[in-house]
């Protein structure tokens, strides 16, 4: 065989096998979630039940609310407060407990705020409080465990800029301490924002709101093959290259 045809080959063989292995890590991740029973409340006078907006559910294992509804604080004057809560509470569930799990869940919320002026006295923030609670694992109803959901952001005059910005926050958790695989779970949030303000005038909002669920999923049988086929000729193509 001329040297021409043999790196011709090698060079196959190698192409074929970095595709099996693009097939086999985009097959590992293509597990699929649902979300269900997805319902908005608030406590605070004069908002509206939906502060979250409308939910979208098109974009695989996410929970997108891109357009929230008047979900925002605002304090003016001396002594000037203001709360607003928007509790959400939903349930996930994966499509298929014998080839798909869950392994964790992000929320990554963003939003602008502004103090005019950026005196001490005025202050705004973000806080959210809730639970995960794990209901099935391996396909089978349990009761827990209870995971605490807890985070917080707060915005002064030493904050920089110290007038306004943009702002983003939110929260991660895995479930690599659950005892199993875990197919389904709920989650109830408390989010709140909150404005301060001794003078002036101070405002905070929420723009876009998005929750993120990590799968892993058992790759089939075709894909581990091909992935053994995709390692199998990597290894030939090193070997040729070391003779």
């Amino acid at each position: 065989m001329t040297t021409t045809i043999r790196s011709f080959l090698t060079h196959s063989l190698a192409a074929a096998a970095l595709f099996s292995l693009i097939i086999c890590t985009s097959s590992a991740q293509a597990g699929i979630v649902t979300f269900d029973n997805i319902t908005q409340s608030t406590q605070t006078p004069g908002d509206p039940d939906n502060l979250y907006g409308d939910p979208d559910t098109s974009v695989p294992n996410k929970l997108l609310f891109p357009h929230p509804t008047s979900f925002a604080a605002t304090a003016t004057g001396v002594g000037g407060v203001d709360v607003t809560d928007g509790f959400l509470t939903f349930s996930v569930t994966v499509d298929d407990p014998n080839l798909t799990w869950a392994t964790g869940i992000s929320l990554v919320e963003s939003g602008s705020w502004s103090l005019i002026p950026s005196l001490p006295g005025n202050m705004v923030g973000v806080r959210g409080n809730g639970s995960i609670i794990i209901t099935e694992v391996d396909g089978a109803p349990v009761a827990g465990p209870v995971m605490p959901i807890l985070y917080e952001d707060t915005f002064d005059q030493n904050d920089t800029p110290p007038d306004s910005a943009n702002w983003v926050g939110g929260f991660a958790m895995g479930f690599g301490n659950v005892a199993g695989k875990v197919t389904a779970f709920d989650v109830k949030l408390d989010n709140r924002l909150f404005a301060l303000s001794e003078a002036g005038f101070s405002f905070i909002d929420k723009k876009s709101i998005a929750f993120m669920v990590r799968t892993e999923m058992v790759p089939e049988p075709s894909t581990a093959l091909l992935g053994l086929m995709a390692f199998g000729g990597l290894g030939l193509i090193a070997s040729r290259r070391r003779a």
